[in-house]
């Protein structure tokens, strides 16, 4: 099993890599777990009580012996919905501390794997988008290898529509993935760089889908309505 899987919903390495193992192997003691991870003694210890408070392994004592199994993996929705939870309350008491005033800014600029959940995210929360590059060697989705199935029938779902101009090497794949979508697809020669530019909602988005992604939303509806004209030009001499 890929325990990146594991990390992505907040286990550490080794927690992942000794959960995993006692799914292979249950039943082991920390010292059989240390020798067959390779990981130092006392370091399993803690990693074990990591697991442990959280509810995700527990121990038997069989021959003189703690030995430790793992919890049914249905812990592991319950432990997020926990979280999610709290994180909702936390949400509504940040929301009313600022009640009386809301936060807006010109130019927010994000960066990281988060950068590409913001854009993502930006999107989905659109009724309609235009947008010119088709993600160079689409880059996000190598970083967002995990979420993205969900994303493409997210959009789906909600009926999302807009327009896309990709280079011609991309744009087999951007039909592939939003078939069955509202969202058109065109290419153009020099569309296949890894930076392109979203018009949405009154802001345009710069988005650079590097190893080291960073977007740029600027929120100014005179500066996106003035872009659009230039995209409707775009997509009037791009190919179907």
């Amino acid at each position: 099993m890929d325990i990146q899987k594991l990390i992505e919903i907040g286990f550490s390495e080794n927690q992942a890599k000794v959960y995993v193992m006692l799914f292979q192997k249950p039943g082991r003691s920390a010292g059989e777990i240390s020798k067959e991870l390779s990981l130092d003694r006392s370091f399993v210890y803690s990693i074990i009580d990591s697991l442990t408070k959280k509810g995700f392994i527990y121990s038997s004592p069989i021959k003189n012996k703690k030995v430790f199994y793992p919890e049914n993996p249905n812990k592991i929705i319950e432990d997020i919905k926990e979280k999610e939870t709290k994180a909702e309350n936390l949400v509504s008491e940040l929301l009313k501390i600022n009640k009386e005033e809301k936060l807006s800014t010109n130019i927010e600029i994000y960066e990281g794997k988060q950068a590409l959940k913001k854009y993502i995210s930006e999107l989905i929360n659109a009724k309609y988008f235009l947008t010119l590059g088709g993600g160079g060697n689409l880059n996000l989705f190598n970083i967002l290898k995990y979420e993205h199935p969900h994303y493409f029938k997210q959009i789906k779902k909600i009926k999302l529509s807009g327009k896309i101009i990709c280079s011609e090497n991309n744009k087999q794949f951007w039909k592939t993935n939003l078939k069955g979508s509202l969202i058109e697809i065109r290419s153009l020669e020099g569309a296949g760089k890894e930076n392109s530019i979203t018009i949405f909602n009154g802001k345009i988005l710069l988005s650079s889908e590097t190893e080291s992604p960073n977007i740029i939303i600027i929120n100014n509806p005179d500066h996106a309505h003035a872009l659009r004209h230039y995209f409707n030009y775009l997509w009037k001499i791009s190919k179907k």
